[in-house]
This record gives structure tokens, C-alpha cells and sequence, in this order.
């Protein structure tokens, strides 16, 4: 037994019957040298059944003013176990923290409540040092080295038929909003991850906190199917750990990325597993193995996350409106709102996956729903369409927080096309059909983009209510060339018509491309060759 740990510390039980007081004490006993005080004040610790809590509220009121009375462990004696009682060595030392937050007071199975005094005990000194040195002191988790001691301890008795992972759970954007937002927010962050980690987590596996925005548990696996218990585990976590967190005004949605490494396949050392995991890890928003990675897509994320943030933050994303035009008399018909970011030339595209990514996908659909909105109660004659992903269509408030907008604003849902893209997938989609449904009953439209790109099947036109469909640049560049692209864009365009619904033809650039709209039967088009977009003066001034 460790020297630091035996020392003498005043133990009053309150409320606990005799057997589990020496239950408590067998265990305790292996790491302080314990007392018994008769007075609640002459002890350093009071671990009580926290049925006695009336009672010992009534002993605190009756002090003196000038009498301290030590911290309290409020446990359950129904639910005490072995495994519970000797967490308490460790818990009686990190009482003595200046600041406990409340996932700290959930830390135990059988702890339900903890009341901290400001006194601190200079015989448990020696003991909260030694924990600063092997915890990080928010999650309460080993640090990266205590974490990595612990990990070879139990690999220098393995072989290779044992099978185990190192999962490291990366929350990507958490140094990000410290910087702009502070510790309070990164910490809060922090007690949310570390508790759901802890109930996920077995209690024969190690857990730590790598380094900041890093996370690991280390797991033994079955020897059948390894691979796919690993994975199970890691989307099991990542699904609870994905949660909205509101911080001063704003949504932050927890998105962490999880990287595993295997033992023995991709290392036998632990740092080396750690590190092969981390590197896993750098996928945003992602569960990757080690053994699937390429650093590409990695450096390239890397470097734009901080600047999305930031934009977002200083508002210099903004929209600008793409006219589309009958084809019939050339006149407006409605406009495409598309993201911007001012000074940068970057895909709309990856502005939203990575908002989504930093956690702030609800503040930027907020704000495009937010200036669409006040534009169209200005130009109430014309249609205005708003691209959107099928993921972001999950949110059962995306239906509350439209027809908020709309009432607000005066404007008929009719008159709002939320764009789906034919590149959303199969599972998304039907992911989203209640809410489809829900936001069609209430009088919003839908239309198909960018048909016809090659990303995904017909199907897509009877699993969305649509009323437009937007046929992409290529097949409309294309119709000449290929006689089976002809027979099978006339085809869907003819069956559109049929159904009553109406095509767009995008990405007109040419006169050559008008004229294949044209003999298309296309009712609108849209591109440059008839209007560049427009920022929200400009579009008022020309059309208002």
C-alpha cells in the first residue's frame, strides 16, 4: 500500500447499520487510519444513509456560527457494494476540491448527493496533491500518462490471441469554443462527455483523458467478431454523446469523432495504440479505424474548422438570391437563396457539414431561415427556395421553428421551397419523412435539386412530396451527346409533367443550354447566362 495514502482521517457514520459501517471500514481501512468522532465537528468526513438527511440538516442548523462542520457523503446502504466502497478512498480525498460540478456528485453508483464545506483538512493535503498529479482535474479521469501506465499493466500480461481496443473520442471543436467562449462552456462540455463515457463504460475497463479534447477507454474484446463489437460499442457512444448544449443565447451541438486502434493487429505498445487512435480520431465526426485512414481529407478539415467558427461568430456568412426565370416569357418566378462567405471561396456545401461539425448547425439554419423569411415578406409575389439536408430535417423544432417564421413575417408557407438534394442518401431520407410530412401539412413546399448528378437512384421522386424538380447542370450540357441520357431526361421530365408538377433546369450558362431547356419542356431555368445572384439590396431594388 502506497505510503501517501495512510493517513488518519475522522470517519463519522450517521444512520448506517452496524453491518454496513463494518463492511465500509474493512475496505476503508486498507488506505487511512480511521477514527471515529462522536460530534458531527470533530470529524473530517461524514458518510451517512441519505435517509438521515432531515436529521442531519437539523444538526448543521444547530451549530454555532463559529463551528465548522465537515463534508458529507450522502450514499444509499440498499445499493452498496464492494466495487462502490472502495471508490470511496478515492472520494474522500477529491472532497477537497475548491470546485465540484454536478456531474462530480454522480460520479459514484451510490452516491446520491455530496455537500462540500469551504473548510479543507491539512490531513488529506498530501493526498489531493497526489490526484492533481494523476487526474485531470474537470472530467476526473487518469491523465494521458497515469491512462498509458495503467494500459501496459494490462498488456504485459497479454499474447496475441487476446483482443482489445483503444477507442479515443475526439469532441473536435472543444479547444475552438474555449478560446472564443471560456472555460465555463469547454467545462461544462467536459462533465457532460466524461459522464456519459463513464456509464458506457465497463468496470473492467481503463478510462482517461488524453489531452484536452481527446478522450480514451481501453477495452478487452471477445475474440469472435472483435471488429464489429468495437464498432458497436463506438456507435452506442457516439449516438449518446451527440446532444444540443445551450450556452449565452446560442446552440452548440456536441459532435465528437471516435478513432480505434486494435491490439495485437495494429500495435502491441500502448502509447503507440493511443496515438494510431488519435490519428483516427482526426476524422470529423466520424467512427474511423486506424487501419482505413489518409491524412488528406484530415489536414484539409483541420485547417478551416477555427475559420467556420469564427465566420459564424462575426456574422460574415450571408446569403445572396439566384433569380429563376419561366421559360415561357423569361420573368421571375422565385429565387434560390445560397450561403456565402464573405472574402473566401469555399462550397456552401462545407460551410454546413462543418457548422454542423463545431456544433452551431441550428444557429446557421436560424439565421438563412431568419433572412429568407424577412426577404420574402418584402416580395411577397415570388417563390423563395432554402437547400436543406435531410439530417437537418430530423429536428422535430425545424416544423415549430418554420411556422414561427412564417407567422411572424406574414408569409404563406407556400410561398417557402425547402430543396432537398438528389446526393442526400437513401437512409437519411426516410430518416426525415414524419418531419417532411408534418411541414407539407402545414403548407411548405418541396423541390428536388441537382437531379440528375448521378449520386442516387430514381427513388428519390416517390419518397418526397415534391412540387419541383431541379434537373442538374450535366445532364441538361450532356443531352446531345447521348442517346440514352436523352431517352432517360425526357422520360423523368415527361413523368413530372404528367404528375403535375413543374423542372427547373439548372446551371444555365450558355445560350446552347437555354436552348436544350427548351427542347426539354423545362417550365424554368436558372444560371448565369440569365442572372448572377444577388445580395438581399440588390434583389430588393431590382424586383421590390
Amino acid at each position: 500500500m502506497d505510503k501517501w495514502r495512510k493517513i488518519k482521517v475522522k470517519i463519522k457514520f450517521d444512520g448506517l447499520a452496524d453491518d454496513k459501517i463494518k463492511k465500509i471500514e474493512d475496505i476503508i481501512s486498507n488506505f487511512f487510519y480511521m477514527e471515529k468522532p462522536y460530534e458531527y465537528s470533530n470529524a473530517d468526513i461524514v458518510i451517512a444513509d441519505y435517509k438521515s438527511i432531515s436529521e442531519i440538516s437539523e444538526s448543521y442548523e444547530k451549530k454555532k456560527d463559529n463551528e465548522e462542520f465537515p463534508p458529507i457523503v450522502l450514499i444509499s446502504t440498499d445499493k452498496v457494494n464492494q466495487d462502490d466502497i472502495m471508490k470511496l478512498g478515492d472520494l474522500i480525498g477529491d472532497i477537497i476540491k475548491d470546485v465540484l460540478s454536478f456531474s462530480d456528485i454522480e460520479k459514484l453508483p451510490l452516491v446520491i448527493k455530496r455537500e462540500i464545506s469551504q473548510r479543507k483538512s491539512i490531513r488529506l493535503k498530501d493526498f489531493h496533491i497526489r490526484r492533481l498529479q494523476t487526474h485531470d482535474t474537470v472530467s476526473d479521469f487518469p491523465t494521458r500518462l497515469t491512462f498509458l501506465y495503467e494500459v501496459e499493466n494490462i498488456l504485459k500480461d497479454a499474447d496475441e490471441k487476446n483482443r482489445f481496443a483503444m477507442f479515443v473520442i475526439r469532441i473536435n471543436s472543444l479547444d475552438i469554443l474555449n478560446s472564443f467562449f471560456g472555460e465555463d462552456l469547454s467545462n461544462k462540455i467536459v462533465d457532460f462527455i466524461a459522464e456519459e463515457i463513464r456509464k458506457a463504460s465497463h468496470h473492467e475497463d481503463i478510462i482517461g483523458r488524453a489531452s484536452f479534447k481527446n478522450f480514451a477507454i481501453f477495452k478487452k474484446l471477445n475474440d469472435e467478431n472483435y471488429k464489429e463489437e468495437a464498432l458497436n460499442f463506438a456507435r452506442a457512444l457516439i449516438n449518446n454523446l451527440t446532444k444540443h448544449i445551450n450556452y449565452q443565447g446560442l446552440t452548440f451541438k456536441v459532435s465528437p469523432s471516435i478513432g480505434i486502434s486494435f491490439f495485437p493487429s495494429d500495435s502491441y505498445i500502448s502509447d503507440r495504440l493511443l496515438s494510431f487512435a488519435e490519428r483516427a480520431a482526426e476524422y470529423l465526426g466520424k467512427i474511423t479505424e486506424f487501419s482505413e485512414i489518409s491524412s488528406k481529407e484530415i489536414i484539409e478539415e483541420g485547417e478551416i474548422l477555427s475559420e467556420i467558427l469564427n465566420a459564424l461568430l462575426k456574422k460574415e456568412l450571408f446569403l445572396v438570391y439566384q433569380p429563376i426565370f419561366k421559360i415561357e416569357d423569361m420573368k421571375p418566378e422565385g429565387f434560390e437563396a445560397l450561403l456565402r462567405w464573405k472574402g473566401k471561396r469555399v462550397n456552401p456545401e462545407k460551410v454546413i457539414t462543418l457548422a454542423e461539425k463545431t456544433g452551431l448547425i441550428d444557429e446557421v439554419l436560424d439565421y438563412i431561415f431568419e433572412r429568407v423569411f424577412e426577404v420574402e415578406a418584402k416580395l411577397k409575389k415570388y417563390n423563395f427556395a432554402i437547400n436543406i439536408s435531410p439530417r437537418h430535417l430530423i429536428i422535430p423544432e425545424i416544423t415549430e421553428l418554420m411556422e414561427e417564421k412564417a407567422n411572424r413575417f406574414g408569409i404563406e408557407p407556400e410561398k417557402i421551397y425547402l430543396e432537398i438534394t438528389e446526393k442526400s442518401t437513401y437512409s437519411d431520407i426516410i430518416r426525415a419523412k414524419n418531419i417532411i410530412k408534418k411541414l407539407k401539412e402545414k403548407g411548405f413546399n418541396f423541390s428536388i435539386d441537382d437531379f440528375g448528378s448521378g449520386q442516387s437512384s430514381i427513388s428519390i421522386l416517390s419518397e418526397i412530396p415534391f412540387e419541383i424538380l431541379k434537373i442538374d447542370k450535366n445532364p441538361i450540357k450532356n443531352f446531345t451527346e447521348n442517346e440514352l441520357s436523352i431517352l432517360l431526361t425526357k422520360s423523368v421530365i415527361d413523368t413530372v409533367h404528367t404528375k403535375g408538377k413543374k423542372v427547373v433546369a439548372e446551371g444555365v450558362e450558355k445560350k446552347e443550354d437555354l436552348e436544350k431547356a427548351k427542347s426539354l419542356s423545362c417550365d424554368m431555368v436558372q444560371g448565369f447566362l440569365l442572372a448572377k445572384p444577388l445580395n438581399q439590396e440588390e434583389i430588393l431594388g431590382r424586383f421590390g
